[in-house]
């Protein structure tokens, strides 16, 4: 495989708990590098992504699920190639102008056959009309000139092939990124949420080289920094919303990690690596094998800066509700 001289060390967390932070300090060390800077990477893990795509060949194969997850990634790709983020005063792509025609040879190259054909699941999502005209086209014997990539079935080569031109691909983009960003390839690659917070390390399936930072934080924090920088992707307009969700996600997560504890995974509670930078780093460092630790090329006084200011920005009515309804996963 391609990606074998390399380790993946992925950062995860479940949004607003100090991972990125893990992220700078570990791109603070030598023979490390975050080819996509401080952005999360989540071509494997979003809806219609890898893992989506590697479930439905593999895992929960039938002809409709294979050809709907190529659909829907064709389709993932073509968003993913619109996220955007700003260095130094530019915009730029997070996955470089040439993650389509990546994808695009990436699909060809895991396509064993693909053909037309309209099944039935697809016949009952179209409209009157379309009804009309398929029906029509049958009749006058017509039906193959009706083309449309919404008909297009696939199926896929082996695993075996899956994982080869996987590596190549991820390879391809992170060349392009290091690129897009003066960056050098390094030992170590950095990824942030590449891999689900609520799964084991999802990587070595495809024969990556890889090893999972699972980052939490106290609740308190992290529904301070939901709430004054409006995420949207979480209820942190809400507290009694926000109490709910942070306690069942980290229910779902631990329970998942319980269940697969034979699986290599650091657990980094944020405020601990800020109050014990030195021993919470060396225990980073021993489980990733750094040799040469170098604490002060990381500012932890500007983490310590923003680690707490919770204590004096949320209000002592949602500290209390959070301090009772979320006892057991505080952190200060």
């Amino acid at each position: 495989m391609i990606l074998d001289k390399y380790n993946f060390v992925l950062t995860t967390s479940p949004g607003n708990s100090g991972g990125g932070a893990i992220l700078d300090f570990l791109r603070s060390q030598n023979n490390f590098v975050s080819p996509f800077l401080d952005q999360e990477f989540r071509l494997f893990n979003d809806p219609g992504g890898i893992n989506e795509l590697n479930y439905f060949l593999y895992e929960n194969f039938s002809p409709n699920n294979c050809s709907e997850a190529f659909f829907k990634f064709i389709s993932y790709i073509e968003s993913a190639d619109k996220m955007m983020f700003t260095h130094k005063g530019q915009r730029r792509k997070i996955y470089t102008k040439d993650l389509k025609n990546l994808s695009i040879d990436f699909t060809k190259s895991i396509t064993k056959i693909s053909y037309n054909a309209l099944p039935f699941y697809k016949l009952h999502s179209l409209n009157n009309y379309k009804k009309f005209q398929i029906k029509f086209l049958k009749k006058i014997n017509l039906y193959k000139r009706l083309e449309s990539k919404n008909f297009m079935m696939v199926l896929p080569v082996d695993q075996i092939e899956f994982n080869k031109y996987l590596n190549k691909f991820i390879f391809k983009i992170i060349k392009n990124a290091l690129i897009q960003n003066n960056l050098k390839l390094k030992k170590n690659i950095l990824l942030d949420q590449a891999n689900s917070f609520f799964l084991p390390n999802q990587l070595s399936k495809y024969n990556i080289k890889s090893k999972l930072i699972r980052v939490t934080r106290d609740p308190r924090s992290v529904f301070y920094s939901m709430k004054f920088r409006k995420a949207g992707a979480f209820p942190g307009y809400d507290i009694n919303k926000f109490i709910i969700w942070y306690d069942e996600i980290m229910k779902i997560s631990d329970a998942k990690f319980r269940k697969n504890k034979n699986e290599k995974v650091l657990n980094v509670r944020f405020e601990e690596f800020v109050n014990n930078y030195e021993k919470s780093s060396k225990l980073i460092a021993k489980y990733l094998g750094i040799s040469d630790l170098n604490l002060n090329r990381f500012n932890i006084k500007k983490t310590i800066h923003n680690a707490y200011k919770a204590k004096t920005l949320l209000s002592k009515s949602e500290q209390k509700l959070i301090k009772i309804k979320l006892n057991k996963y505080l952190q200060w």
